[in-house]
């Protein structure tokens, strides 16, 4: 941890660290090609982290040199990138988001009213979203972007809300999410998000970074499914074939900024 050896062995619990500060974990096990991820917890929180270790590959006569994995940051242009539903996979803390208990034996509608500020003159109408929810939860049912559209939310028992940003302390605002139920009369229950409370900061060893666009270039983005379908709830939760940065992207309303 920080360079620092340990000596407990996984499952480990790690105590007395830093809160509200990134934090180096690495593992090392014996054939093993080493693990290593920047991790962020925040005060009175236990942080659950589960690392994915792959066997070292011998290399005879006949292999070719192993390739190492591309980068995580390309120059425009850039014909295509490919995302990892484990590399670029982020956390979103609990406390970060604006929440709200659902019941999974009914049926909601979802959507976002409101502006909110993400620092200067950058506006924004929607919001990320992801879902709690028992096994008839599907993965590309689970999280997403909403807007001034009704989603329909099913099987859920929480609904987290939040906003990304590099930078929240600039930030002002309240986007209201108007929940309501269809089993109940359409009775409407309102969450609100607030720009600075409910803005996260994603970790650098999660970010895809794209160099060398244009502001003034409108982008279009593209999503194509691959023959190793990302999946986010294992293969019992189904696949998913979207990310929410390009989903957001794709459904901004205003011109849109390089991102």
């Amino acid at each position: 941890m920080n360079g620092q050896q340990q000596t407990a062995r996984t499952p480990a619990l790690l105590t007395q660290l830093p809160a509200d500060a990134e934090h180096l974990l690495e593992v090392q096990v014996p054939g093993m090609v080493a693990w290593s991820q920047t991790v962020r917890a925040e005060r009175g929180t236990t942080l659950a982290v589960h690392a994915r270790l792959l066997p070292k590959r011998i290399q005879g006569p006949a292999q070719q040199p192993h390739r190492a994995p591309p980068p995580h940051e390309v120059r425009m242009p850039a014909g295509q990138m490919a995302l990892s539903s484990v590399v670029h996979a982020f956390r979103v803390p609990y406390l970060s988001t604006a929440q709200m208990r659902l019941d999974p034996s009914r049926t909601y509608s979802v959507r976002v009213e409101g502006w909110a500020s993400l620092g200067h003159a950058s506006m924004v109408e929607h919001a990320g979203y992801f879902l709690e929810g028992d096994a008839r939860l599907a993965a590309r049912e689970s999280f997403g972007v909403l807007d001034g559209e009704e989603r329909l939310v099913r099987h859920a028992s929480r609904l987290h809300v939040f906003l990304l940003d590099a930078n929240r302390t600039d930030n002002h605002g309240t986007l209201m999410v108007r929940v309501r139920e269809w089993d109940n009369d359409g009775a409407v229950t309102t969450l609100r998000v607030d720009a600075r409370t409910h803005a996260v900061k994603l970790s650098r060893v999660d970010r895809f970074l794209l160099r060398g666009l244009e502001p003034d270039t409108h982008y279009d983005v593209v999503l194509r499914d691959t023959a190793e379908s990302a999946r986010t709830r294992g293969f019992d939760g189904g696949r998913w074939a979207a990310c929410w940065a390009c989903t957001a992207l794709a459904r901004a309303r205003r011109p849109r900024p390089a991102c």
